[in-house]
């Protein structure tokens, strides 16, 4: 009833506000997967404008989760097999360090209200937000500062941002102990029109994590020892950063070609390589899309 009621609010509001300065967007999702995993997602995104240079944008989203774990001692391949129990996974897989899994399915819902402003001040756009997320036992909040500006004509435009995130973790088995972290970041990026139907995008970001970063609910069971499971541990900080590069390319017959790479590298030994590429075809008032 209390999101059914938030969703009509915004509703309310939009339509006071006028279509005319912004509107207002109404979504549902759901999934179900096969292990019994099911999120219904209804969210509500309203946008107007307070003035002819400032812009306002609010949202309201929920993500209520169910059943979202399943015992891995009772799989779609062990379910028939008596001999197979919980805890007893290691009779069979031998070569193996570690086993991880859940015991209970569970049920829990996150709810998020952003609010973002705007402002136009000549050819430079600064925006201010606030993000805040809430579950019965974690609560994250996101303050960000943006800038972005249009140089040569509006063919390049140069942005950076600044984000801080600060995360409360509450375990349920004891509500008592509070686990903090902070992350702190940065980016700055440029796009550029190449010609009247190509545009590159070069892009690169910054985070430093600090405090609480390992998850309190992570137990591993390690060895022959299937009673007292180990908890999850992570350094108390982290530093990572990544690089990216999107060109765009319009085609011939309403066609758009899309390509990009990204690399990541932290001070935890992780590096990562990200190459995609995506087909877009306009048909009418839809768009199709394929990609790799």
């Amino acid at each position: 009833m209390a999101v059914a009621s938030r969703v009509l609010l915004l509703l309310v509001v939009g339509a006071a506000l006028g279509a005319e300065d912004g509107g207002v967007d109404l979504r549902v999702g759901h999934y179900l997967g096969s292990d019994g995993v099911q999120v219904s997602s209804p969210s509500a995104d309203l946008r107007t404008g307070l003035d002819d240079r400032t812009q306002l944008a609010l949202r309201y989203a929920v993500d209520s989760v169910s059943s979202a774990s399943f015992d891995y001692a009772q799989s779609k391949t062990h379910r028939n097999d008596p001999r197979r129990a919980v805890g007893n996974c290691k009779i069979c897989h031998t070569a193996i360090d570690a086993i991880s899994g859940a015991s209970r399915n569970y049920g829990d819902t996150r709810r998020e209200l952003s609010v973002n402003v705007v402002r136009k001040v000549g050819e430079s756009d600064l925006s201010s937000g606030y993000i805040r997320s809430q579950e019965d036992d974690y609560l994250s909040e996101t303050f960000k500062l943006g800038f972005s500006r249009n140089f040569n004509l509006r063919d390049t435009t140069l942005d950076a941002g600044l984000r801080r995130i600060n995360n409360i973790s509450k375990p349920v088995w004891n509500p008592g102990e509070v686990r903090e972290s902070l992350v702190q970041g940065a980016s700055l990026g440029l796009t550029q029109v190449l010609s009247s139907s190509a545009v590159l995008r070069l892009g690169a970001e910054a985070e430093t994590d600090v405090g609480a970063l390992d998850n309190p609910y992570a137990q591993i069971q390690v060895g022959a020892n299937d009673t007292q499971p180990w908890a999850e541990t992570h350094p108390a900080q982290r530093d990572q950063g990544a690089a990216a590069l999107t060109l765009k390319q319009a085609l011939p017959l309403d066609l758009a070609l899309e390509l990009g790479y990204r690399y990541y590298r932290d001070d935890w030994a992780i590096a990562a390589h990200t190459a995609q590429a995506s087909l877009s075809q306009a048909w009418g008032s839809w768009v199709l899309e394929a990609g790799w």
